[in-house]
């Protein structure tokens, strides 16, 4: 049976799947494996909240704007929604409230979750601090290596079916080939399209999985993903796939000014 997540899960046959294309359901991720991370190493980090849940991670782009994944925040209520910033502990820091969101108006869960993308607005604004800051913006058109290093954060299971962490945790992973992870959902019935880039380990078991959609993927301190989907939880030859920020570059800035 398939599992794809967005991380929710979606389950259907691999026979099936080869003969037509499928929507994609949302992807909570969390992090399977990992190491704890550190007070003020990833102080752009956020929890998005919904009815005071953790429902998926964020990242601060200004004093009042954060970007995430658009099927975080998709047919809910600004006012359901909540963000906290400043802390490792997944319920304390400080508390904000989402006030507006602006999603990417062409995006898909019926195309591979394509343009999954959204600009939160917060109020009190952020509050600049060691422990909160805004994350670094990669240029339009960057592009990391194959093969690069790539770091994933968020709060999550240490491996499917255990007990979610309280705590932010991060894993390194590496960036895929575009072609090759194409080819690999191609076979299985999804598409990546250029907006989006994949990233893992080759042996699998490292990476995210159900809780922190919308959360960052670093390469070099710049954010270059968002966590948006995958065919179950860092599964082995099954790379994850992340919003490409870069690809929306112009558009983040249209509606933010960042």
């Amino acid at each position: 049976m398939l599992e794809f997540v967005f991380l929710t899960l979606l389950a259907g046959s691999a026979s099936a799947a080869v003969a037509a294309r499928h929507p994609v359901e949302t992807f909570e991720a969390r992090i399977i494996g990992g190491n704890a991370a550190s007070l003020g190493e990833y102080p752009s980090q956020l929890s998005l909240q919904y009815q005071a849940r953790h429902t998926c991670g964020a990242s601060i782009i200004s004093e009042k704007y954060a970007l995430t994944a658009t099927h975080c925040v998709i047919d809910r209520l600004a006012e359901e929604l909540t963000m906290r910033s400043g802390s490792l502990d997944i319920y304390g820091g400080d508390l904000h409230q989402v006030i507006n969101y602006t999603t990417h108006a062409n995006y898909s869960a019926f195309y591979s979750s394509n343009n999954d993308i959204a600009i939160i607005e917060v109020f009190p604004e952020f509050v600049y601090s060691a422990n909160v800051q805004p994350i670094t913006l990669p240029k339009l058109g960057d592009e990391p290596a194959v093969g690069s290093p790539a770091t994933v954060i968020g709060w999550g299971r240490i491996g499917v079916g255990e007990p979610l962490s309280d705590f932010l945790k991060e894993a390194v992973i590496e960036i895929r080939n575009q072609t090759l992870c194409e080819q690999i959902y191609n076979d299985i019935g999804y598409d990546v399209y250029p907006g989006q880039i994949c990233a893992d380990i080759p042996e699998g078991n490292l990476g995210s999985c159900n809780g922190d959609s919308g959360g960052p993927l670093f390469v070099d301190g710049v954010v270059h993903g968002l966590v948006s989907w995958a065919y179950g939880c860092a599964r082995p030859g099954y790379p994850t796939i992340y919003n490409r920020v870069a690809y929306y570059r112009d558009w983040i800035f249209e509606h933010s000014g960042v």
